[in-house]
């Protein structure tokens, strides 16, 4: 396996990692999980929000879904910083804005190949930034859908986390990525909120030993119902795919196959607001249908406050 791994999280916000597999080691550049939250919303000004997850997993599913590793464990922690701002003015009827995340990891993860010897990694620091250079967006009606809002996102991975060759297990993932996205959230009554986000990644060659992961896709939902003026309940989840092969520098694709990952996720979602400034969300998130990632839990907690 590739030794210059990041646990999984993803995350980002995003907020992202992995341990070892598919992608880097089942890592992705992308905060897996994260946009579930009004993903096609552009509020105007200021916007801080702070992103807390914690993924634990017991083990490592291959590419036909089975454990591949005798023993496994990984834990994750991690604290994520964004900043957001959308002008305040629109320019014919679109909006327009950027923003920069700031991520965080402790890593520690167990691994142990059968007839092998246990091996044993752990990193803190920070992990790559993902810088958003450009956001627009914009908001309409429509017949049965109600208020829609819509958003598109182009977003760079900066290779300047923590990363030592020597390491099994690393939390900067040392290449650069290109993440495209769009995201919906439409609003059929004053109470109902039903979201999508989809993200589009294309992965550069790792600045150290010429690997390369694959492309990889990820669709984020959400359907949320409010029960009083400051409580929403609802499911979040994603389903993530890796469409193209996992390639060594020789060019020869890794573990024979390519690697290829998937994974799919649902849990519930709570959100309270505060104030019409400040609110937070926690969610869980449950992983099956697994191949070659770790197979594990995530539960977030995330801050938005409005400047």
């Amino acid at each position: 396996m590739k030794n210059s791994k990041k646990a999984v999280l993803a995350c980002t916000v995003a907020l992202c990692a992995a341990s070892a597999g598919a992608t880097e080691g089942g890592n992705s550049a992308y905060v897996i999980g994260a946009q579930t939250i009004f993903p096609g919303t552009l509020d105007p000004g200021m916007q801080f929000q702070s992103f807390t997850v914690i993924y634990n997993s017991g083990n490592f599913k291959d590419s036909n879904g089975n454990n591949k590793f005798k023993q496994f464990s990984s834990n994750v922690q991690v604290q994520a910083f964004r900043f957001q701002y959308v002008l305040p003015e629109e320019f014919h009827g679109f909006r327009f804005g950027m923003a920069a995340l700031l991520p965080f990891f402790h890593i520690n993860t167990y691994r142990q190949p059968p007839g092998g010897a246990m091996i044993h990694g752990n990193d803190t620091g920070l992990s790559d930034p993902l810088i958003t250079p450009v956001m627009i967006g914009n908001s309409f009606n429509a017949p049965f859908l109600g208020h829609v809002n819509q958003a598109v996102r182009l977003t760079v991975n900066v290779p300047v986390g923590n990363y030592t060759a020597s390491q099994p297990f690393n939390v900067g993932h040392h290449y650069w990525a290109f993440l495209p996205s769009y995201g919906i959230d439409v609003h059929p009554d004053d109470k109902t909120t039903i979201g999508m986000n989809f993200t589009y990644i294309w992965n550069g060659r790792n600045l150290n030993d010429g690997y390369r992961s694959g492309q990889e896709t990820v669709t984020e939902f959400v359907a949320m119902r409010k029960v009083t003026p400051k409580l929403s309940l609802g499911l979040n989840g994603y389903y993530y795919k890796q469409i193209s092969g996992d390639v060594q520098k020789n060019g020869t694709p890794f573990n024979g196959d390519g690697f290829y990952g998937r994974a799919v996720a649902i849990g519930p979602q709570i959100q309270y607001q505060f104030t019409r400034k400040t609110a937070v969300t926690v969610k869980w998130q449950h992983e099956m249908l697994v191949q070659n990632r770790p197979q594990g839990e995530r539960i977030w907690m995330q801050w938005s406050f409005k400047l």
